[in-house]
């Protein structure tokens, strides 16, 4: 029975140690548990999203369309200019790809039907943001526009171009070069300027004239310099210019008055010049024409020439203008309609 007694009490020791160990690995289980759960300080500093320098923080979302840049150059200083801005924006996107545009699009603006046209015309994805659009053109000869620019700006001038409002989902800035030594300064800048801002897009800037006869360096740096952020602050829901109103009033008053002019000179052209009274009509016969005239009316030689009333007489213009008939062919012919400009 001792013996008995002892294995009992053996293995009732033995019954409380196994209970024991239970004990341990469910607490053991329990604080592996809460440990997977309750997520420690450190994990959640882990978690939290890295802060960016105000500096470079972006402002809005990144635009889904890319920066055009237009140039219309006769000597080459638009082009290059255009080019230098591209290509340093392209470089500028390497060390900050959060930058608003995406990429950037430069071509002449003779080629926005190929190449710009169809992004323009589309509306971005938020109603409040802009396609970014950057004109560089210089002025040639007598107010002309470059030759790889005329196309473009007699697309502007059409009335058949005003009803589409193809700049309505636009934001943009001009650069104008020209020479004051001309009669005429940056008239091609100052008209894309205007036209693009009556069919429908918005001013980031207002339009910047650099002068040739004073140095373009001192517009052209500083508008290089600032453009950009201006232009990616209105196509991102921004204000447009401040100064916006102001420009637009002078440069259609500008406009008005040269349209003013061109229809006073017109109008000169067109009126009747009837024949001057001041010049004595010769009583004798100073040619065979009018020898001729007094043999058919039977006048004698010292008989005047009756005298005719100007209203009998008909009308007398001055056609010093000439028609030039021009088609605008694209390379692959997409352009159907032509257009008739007057010189």
């Amino acid at each position: 029975a001792a013996a008995c007694t002892g294995e009992n009490k053996e293995g009732g020791g033995e019954g409380e140690e196994e209970k024991e160990g239970t004990k341990a690995d469910a607490s053991s289980l329990a604080k592996d548990l809460e440990e997977t759960l309750v997520v420690s300080p450190e994990s959640t500093a882990a978690k939290a999203p890295i802060e960016i320098e105000p500096s470079r923080q972006p402002t809005q979302s990144q635009s889904p369309t890319p920066l055009f840049v237009l140039y219309g150059s006769a000597t080459g200083n638009a082009e290059h200019m255009a080019k230098d801005l591209a290509a340093s924006y392209q470089t500028a996107l390497q060390s900050s790809p959060t930058a608003y545009f995406p990429s950037v699009t430069c071509c002449p603006l003779n080629d926005y039907k190929k190449k710009c046209l169809d992004v323009w015309s589309a509306p971005p994805a938020s109603p409040a943001a802009k396609h970014g659009v950057l004109f560089l053109c210089s002025t040639t000869g007598n107010a002309d526009a470059p030759e790889n620019a005329d196309r473009f700006v007699r697309w502007l001038k059409r009335k058949s171009t005003e009803p589409t409002r193809p700049f309505r989902h636009c934001a943009y800035a001009v650069l104008g070069l020209g020479d004051s030594n001309y009669d005429v300064f940056c008239a091609v800048g100052k008209l894309i300027d205007r036209k693009v801002g009556e069919l429908g897009g918005t001013r980031a800037r207002s339009v910047a004239c650099a002068d040739e006869a004073t140095g373009l360096e001192e517009v052209v740096e500083p508008w290089v310099t600032g453009v950009l952020d201006d232009l990616a602050r209105v196509c991102g829901g921004g204000l447009g210019a401040t100064d916006s109103a102001s420009t637009t009033s002078a440069s259609a008053s500008a406009a008005a008055e040269e349209d003013s002019s061109a229809a006073e000179e017109k109008k000169m052209d067109d009126e009747p010049r009837p024949i001057s009274t001041q010049t004595p009509i010769p009583t004798t016969p100073s040619s065979e024409g009018v020898a001729t005239l007094r043999k058919h009316l039977g006048l004698a030689p010292q008989d005047p020439l009756p005298a005719v009333p100007h209203s009998c007489l008909p009308a007398m213009t001055s056609h010093l203008s000439s028609c030039e008939f021009v088609r605008d062919d694209d390379d692959d012919h997409d352009d159907d309609d032509g257009d008739v400009r007057t010189e």
